[in-house]
């Protein structure tokens, strides 16, 4: 198993630099937590019918999200920029712009 996802060697000095001091971002501050936390997550999961229920409960409570409103939010309140409307293109095929004009015969 020692290799399967990477080359383990390269976590020893990050292990050492925290424990000589170097956890300047404090990201062993709740290590115990995180061990208990996913300790109680993998007991829960054992538990079928508890696992999809909570799942099931947390995707119908998780709310309205969509990437398309995340980014018109960030629009008007962090860059203040305004939306561009986009054309709607002509359903007549002999109306469209082509984009090379080699083609204009390819559509007749």
């Amino acid at each position: 198993m020692a290799g399967k996802f990477g080359d383990c060697s390269i976590v020893h000095g990050v292990l050492e630099a925290i424990q000589t001091g170097g956890d300047h971002y404090i990201t062993c501050f709740d290590f115990y937590s995180y061990l208990e936390a996913q300790a109680l997550a993998d007991k829960t999961y054992r538990d079928y019918r508890k696992w999809t229920r909570m799942a099931i409960t947390g995707i119908a409570k998780s709310g309205f999200f969509s990437s398309d409103r995340t980014i018109a939010e960030y629009c008007s309140d962090i860059w203040d920029v305004k939306p561009v409307p986009i054309p709607t293109p002509p359903t007549n095929a002999a109306s469209r712009n082509r984009s090379f004009a080699n083609l204009a015969d390819v559509a007749n």
